[in-house]
């Protein structure tokens, strides 16, 4: 406003007030029932307003690391690796399969028979035994040599020529390809009693039952089993990090990167067992594809816009706060004309003149019937150039009481809004992340920072402050925490029933952590670490998985400079460099602490006693004793049993707990305390709990309640 320009400092040139200023005003007279452009109209009864950021971490899924972490079919992994690694080992690589048999060892044996059968020592009965496990024996080598003659076979054809031309033809069989490889599996039948080989006791033509549609789509185009291994090899990593990677390991000199060839012949078993875990991980992981990344991409993207459609309902801003009011054909004093258009106030309230309609832009927490408004010039002299009184009959118009500071994107969107509906804010947007992302719950993290501010305060400094708090991550497995699977178990339980039905967590609800079961696989390549993802439902709740937990960080502005408050550590989890505040951003699974203090020290007692008094003594307690020595780490070694006893007697003490019996228990649930220990005990569980963390939380919730909302 011009009335805001007190200094040359405030100037604005006529050009920015013409392009920026005016033409954000003509925009809004467009359509004055959507997003205020004031920020009179946004501030809340203690004149504060909310600046708010929402943001994805969303890198490591466009990029498509965290889709290693789902799978698109439910297969064994033990039984699927070696599927493929045998598959490998049998038909690609040139592996001598006779020392698998011992050949050798059976021909020995019929040797050694035939001496005793000729033998004139050996009697007549024993011979007859002898014959016989001599035949066993000969019938062995004969399967083994067809075992032999087929997998030589498989390893000469052209993969899929139908039918194969060879001279193995068998009653029943075309002799295709797989056909010669379930062969191979009845042959193994007729001698493992005999002979038990691993590799065939795990053996299958994995691309039919693993690759179907690029199996299919290969034999229909007469392609070779290369051109299989391009689709779902090279085609998951060319022109990727996994490319890169790949190219640092040894399995680097064993493939031709100019014709995308490996050369099977050249693998060591290392390679082998390198190569399989790949290739198995490509077939069963849900693969980034552009059609699938950009389900992601507007997916998030949807996510901030439907809540910026009803943002109202999201805040939970009542009705009545959304009205703006407005009077029509206001005249100017003692003369018959309308008031020209543009700006005007009574005192704090502020009002916006345009086309013989004059709206108030300033939101007055309870207006009364009655009340008279004398509108005075903003430029010029001054003068009160005409009057309108508000009464239950002045007309309004419902308006959007929220102001976009950027548009919603798939990673974030930043806004202002009233800065007491900030708690309903979060309460529902994370009951719609948890309905929405539920399945990817601890692996798509979101993060929301406030900034609040008085709504005179220059704007440019608490958007400056929120791009701080937006927290740009480099390195988002720095955020990783170990939590309990019944953790993500409770977030499921608000699946829709068709999800339950169809089992979607069984395919995207996969956690790595201490468990050494499940899926073995590589989710960032970088790292070069291979994890055990498996299901939530098979972990066990004496077991950990890592998540990123979602996040919210705030700061209260009190003055310009507090914005340099807002830095954050990069190697302690991205937490807040400045050690009284290290504990923010705070994970959003305390956001339930924070309400609950809130209804501890917002409300009266049964006594009609205000808490307010109790709790304002125990804070100064609070920064006296521990924030006084929080930055000096040899008074807290040396002091510390001492320091948490007496901040445990103060809150038992000052709170009053020991009669107080509702707001002892809701002190257990703030620290975390069992509510069955008895209060008589109290002292001592408290004094266990008074460490530098938990005392920040406490602090922390006073901060935002107390001196940000002035909540409680």
């Amino acid at each position: 406003f011009k009335s805001d320009r007190r200094n040359d400092d405030k100037n604005i040139c006529d050009v920015c007030f013409e392009k920026k200023t005016r033409g954000r005003i003509d925009k809004w007279l467009e359509d004055t029932s959507k997003e205020t452009i004031w920020m009179d109209e946004l501030k809340d009864k203690n004149d504060g307003v909310a600046l708010v950021t929402m943001k994805f971490e969303l890198h490591d899924w466009l990029n498509g690391d965290m889709l290693n972490s789902m799978i698109v079919r439910n297969e064994t992994f033990k039984r699927s690796i070696l599927w493929v690694k045998n598959f490998i080992l049998l038909l690609l690589s040139n592996l001598d399969v006779s020392e698998y048999f011992d050949v050798k060892e059976i021909e020995r044996n019929i040797a050694e028979l035939n001496v005793m059968l000729k033998s004139p020592l050996t009697p007549p009965e024993e011979k007859s035994k002898l014959g016989k496990k001599k035949g066993t024996f000969e019938t062995l080598k004969r399967n083994i040599e067809k075992i032999k003659e087929l997998i030589e076979k498989l390893r000469q054809s052209k993969w899929w020529e139908e039918p194969l031309n060879n001279k193995i033809i068998t009653s029943g069989y075309q002799n295709t390809i797989e056909e010669l490889a379930e062969m191979i599996k009845n042959e193994y039948e007729k001698i493992k009693s005999e002979f038990k080989v691993a590799l065939l006791e795990n053996f299958s033509f994995f691309p039919k039952y693993l690759a179907a549609e690029a199996y299919i789509g290969c034999k229909r185009n007469n392609e070779s089993f290369d051109d299989f291994i391009k689709q779902i090899f090279f085609g998951s990593i060319m022109g990727t990090h996994w490319e890169e990677w790949i190219k640092k390991s040894s399995l680097n000199s064993k493939i031709d990167w100019n014709e995308e060839i490996i050369k099977w012949n050249n693998l060591t078993d290392s390679d082998i067992e390198f190569l399989s875990t790949l290739i198995l991980q490509f077939l069963l992981r849900k693969n980034p594809s552009p059609a699938r990344l950009r389900r992601i991409w507007d997916s998030t993207k949807e996510f901030f816009e439907d809540i910026k459609l009803d943002i109202c309902d999201y805040a939970g801003i009542q009705e009545s706060r959304r009205k703006r009011f407005y009077w029509e054909n206001v005249k100017v004093k003692n003369t018959n004309e309308n008031i020209p258009d543009g700006e005007y106030h009574d005192g704090d309230a502020l009002f916006w003149a345009d086309k013989d309609k004059i709206y108030l832009i300033s939101y007055i927490k309870d207006l009364k019937a009655g009340k008279e408004f004398n509108l005075k010039e903003s430029t010029g002299n001054g003068n009160v150039i005409a009057s309108v009184v508000y009464t239950d009959n002045t007309k309004f118009e419902y308006y959007q009481p929220y102001i976009s500071i950027i548009e919603p994107t798939p990673i974030s969107w930043q806004f202002i809004i009233p800065a007491e509906y900030v708690p309903n804010l979060i309460d529902n947007v994370m009951k719609k992340y948890n309905e929405n992302f539920k399945f990817v719950y601890g692996k798509l993290p979101l993060h929301i920072g406030v900034v609040i501010q008085n709504y005179k305060k220059p704007l440019y400094v608490g958007i400056k402050a929120l791009r701080k708090i937006r927290r740009d991550v480099e390195g988002i497995e720095k955020l990783s925490i170990e939590e309990k699977p019944s953790k993500v178990r409770e977030i499921l339980k608000c699946q829709k029933i068709e999800e339950s039905l169809n089992n979607t967590h069984k395919y995207y609800s996969l956690y790595w952590g201490n468990h050494s079961k499940g899926y073995k696989f590589y989710i960032k390549p970088e790292d070069g670490s291979i994890y055990c993802i498996l299901n939530i439902d098979e972990i066990g709740e004496d077991e950990e998985i890592n998540i990123i937990p979602n996040t919210f960080d705030f700061e209260f502005l009190d003055t310009n400079t507090r914005r340099n408050d807002i830095y954050y550590d990069g190697n302690n989890k991205w937490k807040r460099i400045i050690k009284l505040k290290s504990s923010r951003p705070y994970n959003l699974d305390n956001w339930e602490k924070f309400k609950k203090f809130k209804d501890l020290f917002g409300k009266e007692n049964k006594n009609g006693v205000t808490r307010s008094t109790k709790l304002q003594k125990l804070i100064s307690v609070i920064y006296d004793n521990w924030k006084a020595i929080a930055n000096d780490e040899s008074k807290i070694n040396s002091n510390v049993e001492g320091i948490k006893a007496f901040l445990a007697s103060s809150f038992i003490n000052i709170l009053d707990l020991k009669k107080d019996i509702g707001l002892a228990d809701g002190i257990k649930d703030l620290f975390d305390i069992d509510k069955s220990k008895e209060n008589d005990k109290l002292h001592a569980v408290l004094k266990e709990k008074m460490t530098l963390d938990n005392v920040q939380l406490f602090l922390d919730m006073f901060e935002f309640w107390h001196t940000t909302l002035k909540e409680a």
